[in-house]
């Protein structure tokens, strides 16, 4: 029995356990339903259970999981009665997938799959289905059963790795708290200041003319226009004051489905085809040419406030891979290039939204700013930066 859990916890992978627990602080719910995938996914199930977590079980019951027979299983997790506790959560969610693996182990023997193992284990679920002791009725004997058995035991394997990551957070805690220069609030109102400087005053009449498209809503496929997505490197590289422009070479694919790549060894910019662009900033493009604007302060002013902080953060760049998740995204080279990105989007946006009001007729206008404000939001024609439009 532990063979067989085991050799399945061991193939949660502990980076993701940690982007898992995020999405759960940040959104239970859809949290929940994605770790739900992971566990179909590392469970190897035929059919991914359904999940609810809007649900007010027994007190005392944090999930259960209904047999789908040949359907779906339904998972039910009690959220309310975790009290907050996602961890916890997680675990009931990985204990209740369990018994989704024994149906599917069921399951595919009935329809004519599987090794003579798992034929055999089949059989031992079948007979503990049909005979399954209710908690109410006897404690004892519903936890000694097999099919509980073995859930609580995948259920404390991932615990496991839960406290590994907690372990690794602690870890992470302290090391972040030893380099304020990179991890420190008192960053942000120096990532405001650089990346205002970029762009109050731009000139997006200018930017377009530069890309040779027409609106801000247009949209090209790499692959097939090559010349324009230089443009827009190019006109990228001059809107953040870059000395030496993006240099992109274009491939079929990058590894880990990612969509642009800067080669620090060859200064190059690897992007790839298979991808459709425009200025929403989906390749990734101008997160890559803020921080080559980085790179080009460290070149050029070491010795100035920004230039070294930004040069110890390149000394020990982390990598999504390598700590917890919040140390990748904590760190100032990266929360300064998301910044401007998420600046350079919103910029962007509240202008394609202007030109769409230009073309209402004055009905539709009103009916819009009546919507808006009924919603709370602010005029549309309010910019936070200075930019010339016309």
């Amino acid at each position: 029995m532990l063979e067989r859990t085991t050799k399945f916890a061991e193939k949660i992978d502990i980076n993701r356990l940690s982007e898992l627990r995020d999405e759960l602080q940040e959104n239970p719910e859809i949290g929940l339903t994605y770790a739900e995938d992971y566990f179909a996914e590392v469970l190897d199930l035929s059919l991914t259970p359904s999940l609810r977590t809007d649900v007010d079980l027994d007190e005392g019951t944090l999930g259960g999981c209904i047999n789908g027979g040949e359907y779906n299983d339904r998972i039910r997790i009690d959220l309310a009665q975790h009290g907050g506790d996602m961890d916890s959560a997680l675990v009931t969610l990985a204990h209740e997938n369990w018994h989704s693996y024994q149906h599917d182990v069921m399951r595919r023997v009935r329809n004519g799959g599987g090794s003579e193992e798992l034929g055999e284990l089949a059989k031992l679920y079948e007979y503990n289905s049909e005979a399954y002791v209710r908690a109410d009725l006897d404690y004892e004997g519903y936890r000694r059963q097999l099919c509980e058995t073995e859930a609580r035991a995948f259920e404390f394997l991932v615990g496991t790795r839960l406290e590994k990551v907690r372990a690794k957070e602690r870890e992470e805690a302290d090391f972040m708290a030893g380099h304020s220069e990179v991890y420190g609030e008192e960053n942000l109102p120096g990532i405001e200041r650089e990346v205002d400087k970029v762009l109050h005053g731009m000139d997006l009449p200018g930017f377009l003319r530069q890309v040779g498209v027409g609106s801000f809503d247009e949209l090209w496929d790499i692959d097939e226009n090559e010349e324009l997505t230089q443009k827009y490197a190019r006109a990228l590289s001059e809107l953040v004051g870059l000395e030496r422009p993006i240099d992109l070479e274009f491939v079929d694919r990058l590894e880990n489905n990612k969509k642009a790549y800067l080669s620090y060894k060859t200064g190059k910019v690897l992007l790839s085809r298979k991808q459709t662009l425009n200025f929403r900033p989906l390749s990734g493009l101008p997160k890559i040419a803020w921080m080559m604007r980085q790179r080009e302060v460290v070149r050029n002013d070491p010795e100035s406030e920004r230039g070294r902080a930004y040069k110890v953060n390149f000394g020990m760049y982390i990598h999504d891979s390598h700590k917890t998740h919040e140390a990748y995204r904590r760190q100032l080279l990266k929360r300064e290039s998301d910044y401007f990105v998420d600046e350079l989007l919103n910029v962007l946006d509240e202008q394609a939204t202007l030109e769409d009001i230009e073309r209402m007729s004055p009905e539709e206008r009103a009916e819009m700013e009546k919507e808006r404000e009924r919603l709370g939001w602010e005029p549309v024609t309010s910019q936070k930066y200075e930019v010339i439009v016309k």
